[in-house]
């Protein structure tokens, strides 16, 4: 098997997580999923980028960011989106590369998954494998310590912002993608692997009574977690040139 840590195409320095003192921070979110299923091998890493349709989810993420977006322009933060509309099929590539490109502070995912509340960090030594373009086996490892802290500090504080909100305890933990072919197995989910510039947060949300995924959670759900990813953004990276 061939090993190999998740490297930028550039060299261009990571961005502090705090920005400067009347420089309101950008965030960028990423509502999960795709219109189409896509399979696409990244140029960069050499990971499989696969997505597909979720059902219910891409319709309630996307409405989930749509929400949280006003409530962060409000507070004055400048706030991008990652995808157009539910029907965008974009890869997890080209969503780094628009957050990239609009300087963002910290990408947010945001997803839905029946009893799950809980987010996950860029962790060291995370890592995705499985069979490569060329038909042989891949591991891809994070290797980025300064945007892995970054991301294990935003996450630890979204966490605690969003569990005030939502009354339950939001946890900081590590995913498991083991047993899910076709998706390449490991514990990072592939767009925290693949941006090396942008501090990531991949956040989940669902109900005891089976909500989120392809089944849907609601509109009161929807601006519960939209109100809670605004509290988690503030915690997380505050914005200076409010008092």
């Amino acid at each position: 098997m061939v090993t190999k840590t998740a490297t930028s195409s550039d060299s261009t320095a990571p961005k502090s997580a705090f920005p400067g003192e009347c420089e309101a921070p950008t965030v960028a979110f990423d509502p999960g999923h795709n219109g189409q299923s896509i399979s696409v091998f990244d140029k960069t890493t050499g990971v499989e980028m696969r997505d597909y349709p979720n059902g219910a989810e891409d319709g309630d993420v996307f409405a989930v960011a749509t929400i949280a977006k006003r409530g962060l322009e409000h507070a004055g933060y400048t706030v991008v989106m990652l995808k157009k509309s539910t029907a965008e099929s974009v890869t997890y590539r080209e969503r780094v590369n628009r957050a990239e490109r609009a300087g963002a502070d910290v990408g947010i995912s945001i997803h839905t998954s029946p009893g799950e509340h809980s987010v996950f960090d860029q962790r060291l030594g995370g890592y995705r494998e499985g069979t490569g373009a060329d038909g042989t086996p891949l591991r891809v490892t994070f290797s980025n310590a300064a945007i892995a802290k970054q991301s294990g500090q935003m996450s630890t504080k979204f966490a605690a912002g969003r569990s005030r909100v939502e009354g339950r305890q939001v946890n900081v933990v590590q995913n498991n993608f083991g047993g899910r072919a076709p998706l390449w197995a490991g514990d990072l989910p592939m767009i925290s692997l693949i941006s090396q510039k942008v501090p990531w947060v991949y956040s989940e949300f669902g109900t005891s009574d089976g909500a989120g995924g392809a089944n849907p959670i609601g509109s009161d759900n929807r601006n519960l977690y939209a109100k809670a990813i605004v509290a988690g953004v503030k915690a997380a990276l505050p914005n200076r040139c409010r008092s």
